[in-house]
């Protein structure tokens, strides 16, 4: 098989450390396999015909941005990282490959997501305008609208690459277009008796826009990569009105949690982010403080086992105010409130909980020996304190007929501990 041969003027796709291919202009015709002169970046560089032979050849095309890259007259993985990466460069995150877009996240705020940039892609649809999350959520909304079928949009990526971000704008989209059609003469609003005040009742859309940051701040975490990462995988449905395009209800559904955080965050990273919520909202507001005996981030062994209490761009105090205005919107009464805190309390001063060797000469078994920290705990839990020392300090084993007690010993105790706090955590 022949080497390919590249003419003077032609393009070549020039391998490249950090961008893995670059483009590059040759200068003098070559073959593959030869030592050659190309242009790259407005330079001319040698290369020897090691690295020649690793040259593909590049139409002239992939040197400006595509939107929709089903458009590249040769689509391989060095068109398609290019085409990516000068479009990036340009701010333009959003490029299309046919119903499928692609994001790359630009860890900076950029000014696209205005209320009339959503009018726009509303009025003029998702085919006129370039690629953005408002275009597929306005293709599954006009599809479902039109032909009265279920639409599904599936989110995927590695952690820090924008999926909670893009999840949110596009119900943000959803729920904007769903609000205006509720608003467009189909749906009769129900006009106030004079004297008495228009029902202010949260809207579904706004129930399903504030549900977010009751998500992250139950399944998000600090991680090494990325400050908001998900650690859950999450069933979003939204149901409408087939004829009017209103939202009717909707449903979330978490799976997949990653519990091991919950017990032993790693080096450098937190655990989920409503604990830290939780600890600086006690410091704001002293009723909760002294309600669930709450003290700072770093006096608890669930937080304090890595270094990141605090982390540069977020505001513990401000997210914890939103949980509570979410809660509010979502209709979880004050004591239904207080009984979720309370739970997340308990779990905070149950892994402080220290095990020593018990009073049993004949077994190693265990006891806990801080009573405080244990009664604290039971406490908020609504269990008797030694209700709860007996249920991490022995186990039982059952069968058909009775029921055997073993005592833990201090790791097994431990163990259980933690499992404890996972199970509780897991099924809020």
């Amino acid at each position: 098989m022949s080497n390919i041969v590249f003419n003077y003027g032609s393009w070549a796709w020039v391998p490249d450390e950090e961008y893995m291919f670059v483009p590059g202009k040759v200068t003098e015709p070559f073959e593959a396999g030869q030592p050659a002169k190309i242009e790259v970046n407005g330079k001319v560089v040698s290369f020897d015909g090691k690295t020649t032979k690793q040259f593909q050849r590049m139409d002239e095309q992939s040197n400006q941005q595509i939107d929709n890259m089903v458009q590249l007259k040769e689509l391989n993985e060095a068109s398609i990282l290019h085409n990516l990466r000068i479009r990036y460069d340009a701010d333009n995150i959003y490029t299309s490959v046919g119903s499928i877009l692609v994001s790359v996240n630009p860890f900076k705020l950029l000014n696209i997501y205005t209320t009339e940039i959503l009018q726009r892609y509303q009025d003029q649809g998702h085919r006129n305008l370039p690629p953005h999350v408002y275009g597929v959520a306005d293709a599954a909304f006009s599809q479902m609208t039109a032909n009265l079928k279920d639409q599904s949009c599936i989110v995927s990526g590695e952690s820090g690459a924008g999926k909670t971000e893009a999840t949110k704008i596009f119900l943000q989209f959803i729920a904007e277009v769903s609000s205006q059609a509720g608003k467009s003469g189909k749906e009769k609003e129900v006009t106030p008796e004079p004297g008495k005040k228009k029902n202010e009742a949260p809207t579904l859309q706004e129930q399903i826009l504030k549900a977010n940051p009751l998500m992250e701040a139950f399944g998000n975490a600090k991680t090494l990569r990325n400050n908001n990462s998900s650690r859950f995988g999450k069933w979003i449905e939204v149901k409408f009105n087939n004829l009017v395009g209103t939202i009717t209800g909707g449903s979330i559904i978490q799976y997949l949690l990653e519990k091991s955080r919950i017990v032993s965050p790693a080096p450098g990273e937190r655990n989920y982010h409503i604990f830290y919520n939780l600890c600086a909202g006690a410091l704001m507001d002293p009723a909760v403080k002294d309600k669930f005996q709450i003290g700072e981030a770093d006096d608890y062994h669930y937080l304090n086992q890595s270094d990141a209490l605090v982390v540069e761009g977020i505001n513990d105090e401000r997210d914890w105010e939103d949980v509570l205005a979410s809660m509010e919107v979502m209709g979880i009464g004050i004591e239904e409130q207080d009984d979720i805190i309370r739970t997340l309390a308990g779990i905070l001063h149950l892994g402080n909980l220290v095990f020593e060797k018990g009073g049993n000469a004949s077994q190693e078994d265990s006891k806990v020996a801080n009573p405080d920290m244990l009664e604290l705990a039971a406490a908020q839990f609504g269990v008797a304190a030694d209700a709860l020392e007996k249920a991490l300090c022995q186990k039982d084993i059952s069968n058909n007929r009775e029921t055997m007690f073993k005592v833990n010993n201090m790791d097994q105790a431990q163990d259980a501990r933690d499992a404890l706090a996972k199970g509780i955590y897991s099924s809020m």
